[in-house]
């Protein structure tokens, strides 16, 4: 199931960090991270909220000069968020290969700050990506410094985990 952080209480001032683009983009990621931040959780958990979308991108999942720089850059504010955190919940399309790096160095960041790191897998394009071997090797390679996934669908939950060996993910219903 999924992890439950311990009720005693932690120096850290967070709970949850969730993490993913919110307005002004649109669609899955920012509507179910709207709907975590304005639900009940936040009566039991200290929740905290980091935007990866600052203005519109027109270039992702491609491998460009702005798109490297953004990734550095939201990687190393996350890590100065993720120090306040004890769980990082980051939301991401996860594929293709440049998403899937940038969305490895943001784990990683969060990793070195000292928080566990969910990953929560969106998008429909999980299953086709990870169809051949390569891919599902890149996968394995770039998502280790995930504690846990979750994925939005069973057929993502079942790439994902001919990928990974099936563990560490979790089905969760959008």
């Amino acid at each position: 199931g999924v992890p439950r952080l311990s009720p005693h209480p932690s120096p850290r001032p967070f709970d949850v960090l969730l993490a993913g683009q919110g307005a002004p983009a649109q669609g899955g990621i920012p509507r179910f991270l709207d709907a975590v931040r304005n639900s009940d959780l936040s009566t039991s958990f200290r929740l905290d909220y980091l935007n990866l979308m600052r203005r519109p991108v027109f270039d992702a999942g491609r491998l460009t000069l702005a798109n490297v720089g953004r990734a550095f850059s939201d990687a190393w504010v996350l890590w100065r968020r993720a120090k306040r955190a004890r769980l990082v919940h980051i939301n991401s399309a996860t594929v293709p290969l440049v998403t899937l790096v940038r969305t490895s160095l943001l784990c990683v960041a969060a990793r070195l700050a000292g928080a566990r790191v969910m990953l929560h897998v969106h998008g429909g394009l999980v299953e086709l990506w990870l169809k051949d071997r390569p891919h599902k090797l890149l996968a394995h390679a770039f998502l280790w410094p995930a504690n846990m996934l979750l994925a939005a669908s069973e057929g993502s939950r079942d790439a994902l985990a001919s990928a990974l060996g099936g563990k560490r993910i979790v089905l969760v219903d959008n």
